[in-house]
C-alpha cells in the first residue's frame, strides 16, 4: 500500500521523491509509516496509504500527527481548490491550505460548523489561524 501511494505521487520524480527511512509499524490502530525526501506516507487498516507534504503536512505535526486530534490522514492531499488552495481529511477533521492563509487544521464543533457555512466554497472560506482555546 506505501509503495502504490508513493508511485501515484511521481515515484522518484514526485513530490515524495527518494524514501529516507524503512516502513515503520506498531503505529495506534496497527498503522504504519515510511519517510521521504519530501513528506511521509501513513497508513492504517481502516484509512488506507496516504501522502502528506509541505504545509498540510507541517499543520498536522502542529497537532501532534497521530497523537493530535485529527488522527490519520484519510484522503490524498487534493488540490485545484478556490484561490488556488488544497485541503487534507482526516478522520476527525480536515486541514485547509492556500497560498495567502497558510494551512489550518479543522476539527470537532469547528470543523462542524465551517462545514455548514460550505466549507472552502462558503462563507468563511479558508482558516486564518489554528483553533484557539482557553
Amino acid at each position: 500500500s506505501v509503495r502504490t501511494a508513493w508511485t501515484t505521487t511521481g515515484s522518484l520524480t514526485g513530490t515524495l521523491a527518494y524514501p529516507t527511512s524503512d516502513v515503520i509499524c506498531g503505529l495506534v490502530n496497527g498503522g504504519c509509516y515510511q519517510d521521504f525526501q519530501g513528506g511521509a506516507i501513513i497508513w492504517s487498516p481502516t484509512t488506507g496509504a496516504h501522502a502528506t507534504t509541505g504545509p498540510t503536512r507541517a499543520a498536522w505535526g502542529r497537532t501532534g500527527f497521530l497523537d493530535g486530534p485529527l488522527g490519520y490522514p484519510t484522503s490524498d492531499i487534493v488540490c485545484g481548490q478556490p484561490s488556488g488552495g488544497c485541503y487534507q481529511n482526516y478522520q476527525a477533521g480536515t486541514i485547509a491550505w492556500s497560498p495567502t492563509t497558510g494551512a489550518h487544521p479543522l476539527s470537532g464543533s469547528v470543523r462542524t460548523a465551517w462545514t455548514t457555512t460550505g466549507s472552502l466554497t462558503g462563507t468563511l472560506a479558508y482558516p486564518t489561524s489554528d483553533v484557539i482555546c482557553g
